[in-house]
């Protein structure tokens, strides 16, 4: 069943073409990387897909795989979980409080410990956001991410400000969370084989040619 069905999309920012006639279908339970250079447009896509920023001219449609129904922009974040690197938390919360935060206002359902202990941040939880290192703050921000009962989870760099065993963890959680009912979209220029593993990929999305699907065997770089 399609997820994300974009056509004949355009925008333009401050009088520069970003998006041109963008047609792009992506099937739910697959895996996307989605590739460009700077510029090309990738985060904006992403902000016009979940109704964040409008767009000049075309269409989104998206869909719950599960409910098999169009879903609206207004309960796009019931289905859709999207985590951008360049995003602040609260500086005077702790972070114990950002996580039951995002549990309530994401209404999810699964055992929050389960991920506190599988990412092993327990002893971060009684500290501030504001003095968290980098990728302290960026693994917090992730995991908040993904207090989320998603159909569909779109990751922009995700791996920026980690050390390699937190990158490790990420991409295990990754692989684990790959079935028929969920989509993962990562945006990265990372060669993050390593983390995610050879095969995590289905297809990978051209940001530089128009956002063009390709298989795995004609990845683009």
């Amino acid at each position: 069943m399609k997820i994300i069905e974009v056509k004949e999309l355009n925008k333009n920012i401050k009088g520069k073409r970003i998006l041109k006639n963008i047609n792009l279908s992506l099937e739910g339970g697959c895996t996307y990387k989605l590739l460009g250079g700077n510029g090309c447009g990738k985060t904006t896509l992403i902000k016009c897909i979940l109704g964040i920023v409008d767009y000049d001219s075309g269409n989104i449609l998206k869909s719950s795989g599960v409910k098999k129904c169009e879903i609206s922009n207004k309960e796009v974040f019931k289905y859709f979980s999207v985590y951008f690197s360049d995003t602040s938390l609260p500086k005077n919360l702790k972070v114990c409080e950002c996580i039951r935060l995002f549990k309530a206002i994401n209404e999810y359902e699964g055992n929050t410990d389960d991920i506190l202990n599988f990412f092993q941040i327990k002893s971060l939880l009684n500290k501030k956001i504001g003095i968290l290192s980098t990728g302290e703050k960026n693994i917090t921000l992730l995991i908040t991410t993904l207090l989320s009962n998603w159909e569909v989870l779109i990751l922009d760099e995700p791996f920026i400000g980690l050390d390699d065993a937190m990158k490790v963890r990420v991409g295990e959680f990754l692989r684990k969370s790959k079935n028929k009912n969920r989509t993962i979209i990562v945006v990265s220029h990372e060669e993050d084989d390593e983390f995610v593993g050879d095969n995590f990929y289905d297809y990978y999305i051209d940001g530089n040619n128009g956002f063009k699907i390709v298989s795995r065997s004609n990845g683009v770089k």
